[in-house]
């Protein structure tokens, strides 16, 4: 059944490139590209989003160069990069993560801004609505309340008896205020009790684990944690014997026992289509910010049988991979 339905996505995919190449008008002037973001990822993250471009008849190197400015995790720098970009008269400039949107529009009134992820725009201050952004930003966040609560609702469907949930939050940014109370708020409309623990760090990580347990949690929600898990980090999830909702399918692949994310590709895509877009014109204003509509659920049956957990067939069913 999951070739099966791997093979209709990429049947149906393959026939949205073409439809779009055939629709792709040639591109009279050379444009530039500004990239900011917090750290070096988004440079390879930005490359898929170049080669989707092509279907659109962008080519980098040839109608359209890229400036990258990474602050290297160093928040602060973000709004001097950005200034640095508008100051090459970028045609649009694309962030990564909603600290590096802000810094874009301090930076700018004018410039076209394409947020290629972002946490929650709205609360954070960045469009005025998702439908009708207003301004000069718009582009996909990864992090709407709606998302939220599909994680929190996936996992309470996963483990239905489960009452107290620690949940991860990183601090670090912006985004965290916000995403603290979207988690608060989708785990207790489920009727459940989230343990809300900041962690930024591998021995933060390691000392939550432990009061996780001190605080009776059943289970571990650290889909969001936006932070680099090592194989130690996920023996120690193992060791603790809590089920996990994890980040990514190789986090569950390590010890945990699902991951519910969005389709990253899908994600680039429409994050192309949106640059597009600008490029040829249309005003940021006046193009809705975009949210994921598929998502990937990867269910670890091992980690289910190490748990003595029983898999419901309705998550069964739905899983894009089943790790056996």
């Amino acid at each position: 059944m999951n070739d099966r339905r791997r093979c209709i996505r990429s049947l149906c995919s393959g026939l949205l490139v073409a439809s779009l190449a055939v629709r792709a008008q040639p591109v009279t002037r050379a444009r530039r590209i500004g990239v900011l973001s917090p750290g070096p990822a988004a440079a390879a993250e930005f490359e898929e989003i170049a080669r989707m471009m092509r279907a659109f008849g962008w080519i980098d190197g040839k109608n359209f160069s890229v400036e990258s400015r990474s602050a290297d995790a160093t928040l602060a720098r973000l709004r001097s990069l950005a200034d640095e970009l508008v100051a090459l008269k970028v045609d649009v400039l694309v962030t990564y993560g909603t600290d590096a949107a802000h810094a874009a529009k301090g930076a700018t009134t004018t410039t076209p801004i394409v947020m290629a992820s972002s946490g929650d725009p709205v609360s954070a201050g960045l469009v005025a609505s998702l439908a009708q952004p207003g301004g000069n930003i718009t582009g996909y966040s990864y992090l709407t309340p709606e998302i939220v609560q599909k994680l929190a609702a996936v996992l309470h469907e996963m483990l239905p008896t489960v009452r107290r949930v620690c949940v991860l939050i990183n601090p670090v940014g912006r985004a965290s205020e916000s995403a603290r109370k979207a988690r608060e708020s989708a785990y207790r409309s489920l009727g459940l009790q989230p343990l809300l623990i900041e962690v930024a760090t591998e021995s933060q990580f390691l000392s939550a684990l432990a009061q996780a347990s001190r605080q009776r949690a059943e289970a571990l929600d650290f889909a969001l944690l936006s932070m680099p898990m090592p194989d130690a980090l996920m023996q120690a999830v193992r060791r603790s014997r809590l089920p996990a909702m994890v980040s990514d399918q190789e986090d569950v692949e390590a010890g945990g026992l699902m991951s519910f994310t969005p389709d990253l590709s899908d994600g680039y895509q429409r994050v192309a289509a949106t640059i597009d877009k600008v490029l040829r014109g249309a005003k940021p204003a006046d193009l809705p910010v975009e949210q994921p509509t598929r998502f990937a659920l990867v269910v670890s049956l091992r980690v289910a049988k190490e748990l003595g957990i029983t898999v419901p067939q309705a998550i069964l069913v739905r899983a894009d991979k089943v790790i056996e």
